[in-house]
C-alpha cells in the first residue's frame, strides 16, 4: 500500500516537472485566447499560460 501511495505521488508530479522544463523554451508571447474565426484577440506571458496550465494541456 505504501508503495502504490508514492507511485502516484511520483506520477503526479510528472507534468509539474515537464512543465518547468520546457517553459525556458517558450517565447515571452504567447497566444491566450482565439475567436470564432481563429484569429488571436489576446497574447499572454509564458508564465500565464503555465497557471492556466496551457503547457500541460
Amino acid at each position: 500500500m505504501r508503495n502504490r501511495h508514492f507511485t502516484v505521488w511520483l506520477l503526479s508530479f510528472i507534468p509539474i516537472i515537464i512543465a518547468f522544463m520546457v517553459l525556458p523554451l517558450l517565447p515571452d508571447r504567447i497566444p491566450a485566447h482565439f475567436d470564432f474565426g481563429g484569429d488571436v484577440d489576446r497574447y499572454g506571458s509564458r508564465l500565464l499560460k503555465q497557471d492556466e496550465g496551457g503547457i500541460i494541456q
